[in-house]
């Protein structure tokens, strides 16, 4: 984490150049997590690391490590992009390769592009360090198994200068060797968003975000983001599950980097508990293909 951290301050102060990353970018730092048709748009060459941590008091606690990048194929109208993900969940770990291609129609005023995503998903559960009320339990802690998950995504990216809409859904199952609710749960995925007064001295990004699932549950997002001389921006964001995040971040030359913290109001510790929080970093670069 710390090198991540190091990382995040050396981007933030290597240049002063005015940015164009893209505005979903502020609310949702790797949008080909959530929909591939995001591969290749803006005509961007495109990087970026994120991690994240929660709930640090207990043992064990949830952690994620991403990377991903994109690149446009600008003779065939196309975005190819790349994602790996992995996490640690107590005796569980995953790691995740998405695959996503776009196509995309380019218009006067607006563009929008096509994607599918092939994800590849590998889970291992090892309980071998975890303890039982009763002590070492040789049944239980010689459990070792490794598991695979091979599914597809697909979705639609529409855009212009000053906003973004997303549909996509991730995760339809095509083969699985995973014992029950241990396979990736599949969501439709709706994100949307407009600029205000772009390009001035203060301009406003507001951004929505439903995730649906009938079995499982939804989620829905509401952020507003603040940009200051189109370089620092800071972010709110609230949940139906009273998650409260707050962001902020930095756009310097062709770079970016933010942190976020967000606690659940409902906690005991209520939000000022650090201890049930969640903590995440994020950085990465963005070149014009042009």
């Amino acid at each position: 984490m710390r090198l991540i951290a190091t990382i995040l301050v050396f981007i933030s102060l290597v240049s002063i150049a005015y940015s164009q990353q893209p505005d979903i970018a502020h609310f949702i730092p790797q949008p080909l997590e959530f929909n591939p048709a995001y591969a290749g748009s803006y005509k961007q060459y495109r990087g970026g690391i994120y991690y994240r941590t929660q709930w640090i008091g207990f043992e064990d606690h949830p952690e994620t490590f991403r990377i991903s990048g994109e690149l446009p194929i600008e003779k065939m109208n196309s975005g190819m992009g790349l994602l790996f993900n992995s996490d640690k969940n107590g005796p569980i770990r995953s790691k995740i390769f998405r695959y996503s291609y776009s196509y995309i129609f380019n218009f006067n005023k607006i563009n929008i592009q096509f994607g599918v995503g092939i994800n590849n998903t590998g889970y291992k559960v090892d309980v071998s360090n975890i303890i039982t009320h009763e002590g070492y339990d040789p049944l239980i802690n010689s459990y070792d198994k490794n598991f695979n998950q091979l599914s597809v995504s697909g979705g639609m990216f529409l855009y212009n200068d000053k906003l973004y809409f997303s549909l996509s859904y991730n995760d339809l199952n095509l083969y699985d060797n995973c014992e029950e609710g241990m396979i990736a749960r599949s969501y439709l995925n709706l994100i949307y968003g407009y600029h205000f007064l772009k390009g001035k001295n203060v301009s406003i990004n507001p951004g929505l975000l439903m995730r649906m699932n009938p079995k499982y549950g939804s989620l829905l997002e509401i952020n507003l983001t603040t940009i200051f001389f189109t370089k620092l921006w800071i972010s709110g964001i609230y949940n139906n599950y009273d998650d409260i995040k707050i962001k902020i971040g930095i756009d310097i030359w062709k770079c970016h980097g933010g942190i976020s913290y967000s606690n659940n109001c409902n906690n005991v510790g209520g939000f000022s508990n650090t201890e049930y929080g969640i903590f995440e970093i994020f950085t990465g670069f963005y070149f014009d293909k042009n």
